[in-house]
This record gives structure tokens, sequence and C-alpha cells, in this order.
């Protein structure tokens, strides 16, 4: 009896872990994409800092936050030059596992060839920063983040890969 409950309850948290990102490219948090940070400022000031509600733009639907006015109006004169690789995803978790985890945009990034990566805090040590591993990663991003319903390699993930 033990074994059905976990088995249900199991079940339960996939389908709701699943839908919770269904068709979501960007890691959003707390309503805004990569839990409110700027992300002009990584480039700016090499540092991460926190949005303002103030200055605010929609882009992949998804709300960004930035620090000022010209932070935003870098942002919507080229997102893609400010948007995190990976939709802000933990970049480790999409290279080396081909699954979207997590990140903490706040203190695990890096800026590799003038784009920024996230990663989830346990992982922030591991991601292999070569162009190698980045040139994987824009594939498995192509076929996770762009081809499929998220919602539907989410929850196969959790059943073919393991942290």
């Amino acid at each position: 009896m033990h074994i059905i409950k976990s088995f249900v309850v199991l079940i339960i948290f996939c389908v709701l872990f699943s839908t919770a990102f269904a068709g979501q490219k960007i890691y959003v948090s707390g309503g805004y994409a990569i839990k409110g940070m700027d992300t002009v400022a990584y480039f700016t000031k090499n540092k991460a800092i926190r949005g303002s509600k103030e200055f605010s733009y929609e882009w992949e639907d998804a709300i960004w936050l930035f620090e000022n006015k010209e932070h935003m109006d870098l942002f919507i004169n080229d997102p893609e030059k400010y948007a995190p690789a990976y939709g802000g995803w933990c970049a480790y978790g999409v290279v080396e596992k081909g699954m979207l985890v997590w990140s903490a945009p706040r203190s695990a990034w890096d800026i590799i060839n003038n784009r920024l990566f996230s990663q989830a805090m346990e992982a922030a040590t591991r991601f292999n920063k070569t162009q190698a591993s980045i040139a994987k990663g824009d594939k498995i991003w192509e076929k996770i983040g762009q081809k499929y319903p998220i919602k539907l390699y989410l929850f196969e993930s959790m059943y073919s890969s393991s942290w």
C-alpha cells in the first residue's frame, strides 16, 4: 500500500511539475524573467543587479526587469544580445543532462564569448565552459527549447536522467 501511495504522489508531482513550465522558453521565477535580475547589468556592470518594476518590458512571454531606462532601452533594441543563453535555465542542466533545471541568476552566472549563462548553484563549478560544450548545449537547446513541448520533455527527463 505504501508503494502505491508513493507512486500516486510521484505521478501527481510529475504532472504538476511538467505543466508548470509548459511552453516556457524563458526561466521565470517570482513572475519575472531570470528572477527579476537586470540581464543587461551582467554585461555593462559585470554583476547581478535586481531590476525595478518601474523599468519592465515583455519579451518572449516573460516580463524582464531593469535597473534603469538605459538598460531597458538597450535590451529592447537588441534582446538577443542580452538575453541569457538557454532562456536563463541552468546551462549545466541543458548541456550535460539535456533538461531544464532552475538557475540561480543572482549568484551563479558566467559571460562566455559575449553570452550570459546562468547556473544552478550546485552546478556552477561543473559546467564545462568550452566552445565544444557550448555548441553541444546550443544543439540540445534547439530541441528542448524550440521544437518540442517543454512540458513533455521535462516529464520524460525525470525518468531518463538523474542529477
